[in-house]
């Protein structure tokens, strides 16, 4: 019999008989859920100020900033990119072909791109001499944005086109009659025989029981006395 010296409390003082190591308090098949309650995790947590994540530097601009659109005011961030071909020409002639090499290469002698020179120079915008400058052309009257917004103006070139048909000696658009086929002419007739089903046969009855006069309500043209 095992004396209480062999046996091992765990934390609702319950005691269990065995041997228990550290690693059985990490190992997450060993460790069952209370019912209710969390189950206890199996790895070693950081203090309760710690702060989980990546903690990126915030800058002074805000989503305020972000989200105002600036016009004609050009990226002080842009910055040309990396002129791969010169820096693979200078690795080929310091002898390094091998793609472990080429990358701190690339790092030690970084080439940027070339700034094209525009020849001349560009000629200014109207808005950049009058902001309140409205490019397009303006129109004769006020557009009704719902008609705009409902397709309202889809057919305006086509009557257009249509107007203007005697200057292009178009020839006019006549009716082509369908050609017929075995699959037109099949649906034709099954059209047909739909629509219009023949009648029903006649009941067969033997020539002995033809002269029988019928009993029946529905055939009996003489109604039956009732009552």
């Amino acid at each position: 019999m095992p004396t209480p010296a062999n046996f091992v409390y765990d934390e609702h003082n319950v005691p269990r008989m065995g041997t228990v190591r550290k690693s059985f308090q990490t190992n997450s098949l060993l460790l069952k859920p209370r019912l209710g309650a969390v189950k206890k995790p199996t790895q070693d947590l950081p203090e309760p100020n710690y702060i989980y994540g990546v903690c990126n530097d915030l800058e002074a601009e805000g989503v305020r900033e972000v989200m105002t659109h600036r016009e004609h005011i050009p990226d002080p961030d842009a910055i040309n990119g990396p002129d791969l071909i010169q820096m693979n020409r200078l690795a080929t002639i310091a002898h390094i072909v091998k793609a472990p090499g080429i990358r701190p290469f690339r790092k030690n002698h970084y080439c940027p791109l070339p700034v094209s020179q525009r020849v001349g120079t560009p000629p200014p915008l109207p808005s950049e001499k009058n902001p309140y400058h409205v490019y397009g052309c303006r129109g004769e009257k006020n557009e009704d944005m719902g008609k705009v917004m409902k397709n309202g103006y889809a057919d305006e070139w086509i009557k257009l086109q249509m107007f203007h048909q005697h200057k292009y000696n178009l020839p006019r658009i006549c009716f082509i009659p369908p050609k017929t086929n075995n699959a037109t002419v099949m649906s034709a007739h099954a059209c047909f025989h739909r629509m219009h089903p023949n009648p029903p046969s006649p009941r067969f009855i033997l020539s002995k029981f033809k002269n029988v006069p019928h009993k029946i309500d529905n055939v009996q043209p003489i109604p039956l006395k009732r009552d």
